[in-house]
């Protein structure tokens, strides 16, 4: 027997519903006391028991501790990246000195790209280069390592092939693992839109003809728009970023 998937009764992203709630109970809390005398439901025990489900879906979204790891991992790779960024004008240092032995340019080497996708934070694209100019080290070893290149230079370039590879397979597989674990909980996510829509529902029913300003603040559309503005606007803060 075939096991019939839980359907999505939310127009959001999964990531969104937690932040929607979120804004939704901050709203509340202000205006309990219209709630409360609107309906008994809505008490403190409520408001507290929708916290709580908010920060469950917060938990099968991004759990504190794959956080941590996934903050690893992104500072493991922006180390990664700086190092290689001067390892690159080393090398092409290399290059240059070589150039009456040697028919190439950084360009044809691979360092004229990957600086650029280092300082595109493009992972894929680094670990591509990467394979390019691991190879032509190795093609050309003899005739830069008279130049200067040591064991020590070759190895960062060969050893961050492996570091990046490895941590960007580690990335994909949360992220593959968490959408599983998402799937398996959509009825926790749709029990706790269930509660928005409640809330939402006496929301507009308490203002849409006393207070226009609140009322958006029931508005799901409204609520979808200010969450967006919120993650789209939220600043990134890179541990480590390779200066041009």
């Amino acid at each position: 027997m075939m096991n019939i998937p839980i359907q999505r009764n939310y127009s959001c992203k999964d990531e969104e519903l937690p932040l929607l709630g979120g804004f939704t109970v901050s709203s509340m809390t202000r205006d309990l006391s219209d709630f409360t005398t609107y309906s008994p439901h809505f008490t403190q025990e409520f408001v507290k028991n929708f916290e709580a489900a908010i920060a469950t879906a917060n938990e099968v979204i991004q759990p504190k501790s794959e956080l941590m790891k996934q903050k690893e991992i992104t500072t493991r790779i922006f180390n990664t990246l700086t190092i290689l960024f001067d390892s690159c004008n080393r090398l092409r240092g290399y290059l240059k000195l070589a150039n009456g032995s040697l028919n190439s340019t950084p360009a044809k080497f691979g360092i004229t790209l990957m600086k650029k996708q280092i300082s595109r934070k493009d992972t894929e694209g680094v670990i591509q280069s990467l394979k390019l100019i691991n190879d032509n080290i190795a093609m050309n070893k003899e005739v830069l390592m008279a130049q200067g290149l040591n064991d020590e230079l070759i190895a960062v370039f060969v050893n961050a092939e492996k570091s990046l590879d490895d941590d960007k397979r580690k990335q994909v597989k949360m992220i593959s693992d968490r959408k599983g674990i998402i799937l398996n909980n959509i009825s926790l996510f749709n029990g706790l839109y269930a509660e928005l829509c409640n809330i939402m529902t006496v929301g507009k029913i308490l203002y849409r003809t006393t207070n226009s300003a609140k009322l958006q603040d029931y508005t799901f559309s409204d609520l979808k728009k200010r969450v967006r503005r919120a993650t789209n606007t939220a600043p990134v803060v890179n541990p480590v970023a390779p200066q041009a």
